[in-house]
């Protein structure tokens, strides 16, 4: 984490941001979407 970014040194075909407990966790999934099929 630097400031308000989140740096990562790869791409990944599909991420997923939690906050919370495993019970009321509120998610936020991220999906590639140039077109390059999923491995």
């Amino acid at each position: 984490m630097r400031r308000n970014y989140m740096i990562v040194d790869r791409l990944f075909p599909a991420a997923e941001l939690r906050m919370g407990d495993d019970d009321s966790a509120r998610r936020i999934r991220i999906t590639r979407t140039d077109g390059k099929p999923r491995s």
